[in-house]
């Protein structure tokens, strides 16, 4: 659908159209489909998507190791002491949460503008 709307708005000739279509029946993972759909309108970019999988990765491990020493701490001290890796975590959301947002916000934008939605003419 996006290689042939690519297509149809000349940003992919007809050869490059049809190599990139030969390679989405193939596909049969996410990481294999990229290479026939990169660069299309209505993708988010590789840079951006790693650099979102990166950061929640390490936000979601130090919150861990940080929740398992709490649970350490309340079970050998006998005694529920105050949660304090909350603060990791809600600081940690601050930043994780608006780039999955500006991901998710950048793939509606780029599929609205090839869809031709939302599109003003005044």
């Amino acid at each position: 659908m996006r290689i042939e709307q690519a297509r149809k708005a000349g940003s992919l000739n007809e050869e490059q159209a049809r190599e990139r279509q030969e390679q989405v029946p193939l596909a049969q993972t996410r990481l294999e489909l990229r290479p026939a759909i990169e660069g299309l309108p209505g993708t988010t970019s590789p840079g951006l998507l790693a650099t979102r999988q990166v950061v929640t990765a390490v936000w979601f491990a130090l919150t861990l190791v940080q929740f398992v020493i709490w649970v350490l701490v309340c079970i050998i001290g006998l005694h529920f002491a105050n949660p304090w890796w909350i603060w990791s975590f809600v600081g940690g959301l601050i930043i994780v949460g608006p780039l999955w947002w500006f991901a998710d916000a950048e793939f509606r934008t780029s599929n609205a503008a090839v869809n031709g939605e939302g599109v003003s003419t005044t």
